[in-house]
C-alpha cells in the first residue's frame, strides 16, 4: 500500500497584486500572507484548480530547480501552512481517503497508535454529513477532516466505544495519528473532565468557538451571502390579519416618570417576582413599550436594498429581528390574551393561535416560588432568525443572543423608570409557546421571556400611573 499527500488552495482564499508583491488572504477569516514576489504565481494558479504533491509543486515555483530554490520554496509552502491557506488530500493506493482543511504539518500524520491500544473519541468531537462524506470536527481545533473512504467508519466507531482500534491500512493509521495530535481522540486513560474542560458542555464550547474567530476558519462576520439569491426579510414582520389595538404614548405623571435621572435606574434595578393584585393599565403598557421597543427611524441601505431602523435598544447592524409578543392577564383596557407588538405603528395586534394552548400558556405563573400571584403581562421574545442571517455569517445567532441581552437591559431600566416589577426568564418552553402562538420555530424561535407586573402595595393615581 502507498499513501500519496496533494495539496489545493482552500476555496475561499483570494490572491491579489501589489506592485511586485502578491497578498494572499480569507475573506472574513483572518488568514493573511504576504510574499514579496511574483514568482509563485503559476503555482498559485494550478492549486486553485489542481491538487499538487510537493515535489509538482516545487517544479512550478522554480522552472530551473537548484538548491537555493528548493530552499526558497520550501520557506513558501511551510508559510502556506502555517498561514492556513491550503486543504491537504491523503490518498491511499489512488483512493481519497480523507481530507483535512486546513492542512496541517506532515509530521502530524506520522503513524504512532500500536495494536492493542485503547483510545476513544473526544468528547467534544462529532460527525456530520458534508459534500458525499463525513466531516469530523472539534471546537478544540480549527482543522476539521473530510472522510472519504468506508473503511474509515470502523476506526471512528471502535474510538466512540474506547475499543481497541482495528487494522485499516496506512491511511487509516494517519488520520488516528491526525486525530490524536488534534485533540479528536484520546488514550482511554485520559481523564475526560479534568481541569478547567469539567466546566463546558457539549454545545456550551461549540457554540463559543464557532461564533468568534481564532479557533476555526469558517468565514464570520458581515458576508451578505444570500444577497443575489433571496430578498432580505422586511423590517416589519408581515400583520396577520387580527384586530390591532392602538397603545397611548408616554404623557403626563407616567412621562415624568421617564425623566428619572439614570444614576436612580441603575441603583434601582432589580429583578422582582412578585406581583400586586391590581391590573396593569395600558398607559403603562403603552409607556414601557414605547420607550423601550419602538421603532424612532427608518433608514434605507441602497447597496444592500433593504431596510433598517433605530429603536432604544441596541440592535447588530440595526437589523433587529426580535418579534415581542405580550401574553397580557391583567391590564385595564386590554382584553386578556395574546399579541404582537407592532414596533413601527405603536400598537398590538391580537394573536389567534391554539385557544387551548394559549389557554394552559396564560394560566402559567413563572414565578409560582415566589407567590401565588402570577405576573400582569409575560412577554415572549422571538427572532426572526433570516432577518439577522441574511448579512451575518458563523455569528448570527450570537448577535440575535446580544441582541436580547441589549433589549433585556432596556426593559429593565424602562420598568425601573416606570416603578413597575421586571424580571428577566433564564428559560422558557420554546415549542408549547410557539405552538400556542402559531409561529413556526424554523423561521422565528422563541429565545426569551420576560415578566413584568406591578410591584406589592402599589395603586395608580387617576391617569393610571402607579404612585
Amino acid at each position: 500500500m502507498s499513501l500519496s499527500l496533494s495539496y489545493q488552495l482552500r476555496p475561499e482564499v483570494e490572491v491579489q497584486q501589489a506592485g511586485k508583491s502578491l497578498w494572499l488572504f480569507c475573506p472574513l477569516a483572518g488568514n493573511l500572507m504576504g510574499w514579496n514576489s511574483r514568482r509563485p504565481q503559476p503555482l498559485l494558479e494550478a492549486l486553485r484548480s489542481q491538487w499538487l504533491e510537493q515535489v509538482e509543486m516545487a517544479a512550478l515555483f522554480a522552472s530551473a530547480p537548484d538548491a537555493a530554490s528548493e530552499a526558497l520554496f520550501q520557506l513558501f509552502f511551510m508559510r502556506l501552512v502555517a498561514a492556513r491557506l491550503l486543504d491537504l488530500r491523503l490518498r491511499e493506493d489512488g483512493r481519497d481517503i480523507f481530507t483535512v482543511s486546513p492542512a496541517p504539518h506532515e509530521s502530524l500524520l506520522a503513524p504512532e497508535a500500536t495494536a492493542g491500544s485503547s483510545w476513544r473519541l473526544n468528547r467534544f468531537a462529532y460527525l456530520r454529513a458534508q459534500d458525499g462524506g463525513l466531516l469530523l470536527e472539534s471546537p478544540l481545533t480549527p482543522h476539521r477532516l473530510l472522510l472519504h473512504h468506508p473503511n474509515l467508519t470502523p476506526l471512528v466507531h471502535s474510538l466512540a466505544s474506547a475499543a481497541e482500534v482495528p487494522a485499516a491500512g496506512q491511511g487509516a493509521s494517519a488520520l488516528l495519528a491526525l486525530m490524536l495530535r488534534l485533540g479528536m481522540a484520546e488514550a482511554d486513560t485520559q481523564d475526560q473532565d479534568d481541569g478547567p474542560m469539567a466546566f463546558w458542555e457539549f454545545h456550551d464550547l461549540l457554540f463559543h468557538t464557532r461564533s468568534l474567530g481564532g479557533r476555526h476558519v469558517y468565514p464570520v462576520g458581515a458576508s451578505y451571502r444570500f444577497q443575489g439569491q433571496r430578498p432580505s426579510l422586511p423590517l416589519i414582520k408581515q400583520a396577520s390579519g387580527g384586530e390591532v389595538v392602538s397603545l397611548p404614548r408616554p404623557s403626563g405623571a407616567i412621562a415624568a416618570r421617564m425623566e428619572t435621572p439614570l444614576s436612580r435606574v441603575l441603583e434601582s434595578r432589580r429583578s422582582l417576582r412578585e406581583f400586586d393584585p391590581r391590573p396593569m393599565t395600558l398607559q403603562e403598557l403603552g409607556a414601557f413599550l414605547y420607550a423601550s421597543a419602538r421603532v424612532q427611524k427608518t433608514m434605507r441601505d441602497h447597496r444592500h436594498e433593504e431596510d433598517l431602523s433605530l429603536r432604544p435598544h441596541a440592535g447588530g447592524g440595526a437589523r433587529h429581528p426580535l418579534e415581542i409578543y405580550p401574553l397580557v392577564r391583567a391590564c385595564q383596557g386590554l382584553e386578556a390574551g395574546a399579541y404582537r407588538y407592532d414596533p413601527l405603528r405603536h400598537a398590538l395586534e391580537r394573536v389567534q393561535g391554539e385557544p387551548a394552548l394559549l389557554e394552559e400558556l396564560l394560566a402559567q405563573n413563572p414565578h409560582i416560588l415566589e407567590g401565588p400571584q402570577p405576573p400582569q403581562v409575560s412577554l415572549c421574545i422571538a427572532a426572526r432568525i433570516g432577518r439577522t442571517a441574511w448579512k451575518y455569517q458563523s455569528i448570527a445567532y450570537k448577535v440575535i443572543n446580544q441582541d436580547l441581552g441589549c433589549l433585556y437591559q432596556t426593559f429593565y431600566m424602562t420598568a425601573t423608570a416606570l416603578g413597575l416589577a421586571p424580571c428577566a426568564i433564564g428559560s422558557l418552553d420554546a415549542s408549547l409557546t410557539g405552538q400556542a402562538l402559531g409561529v413556526d420555530w424554523r423561521e422565528e424561535p422563541f429565545v426569551g421571556l420576560f415578566t413584568l407586573g406591578c410591584p406589592p402595595g402599589q395603586s395608580t393615581d387617576a391617569k393610571g400611573g402607579a404612585k
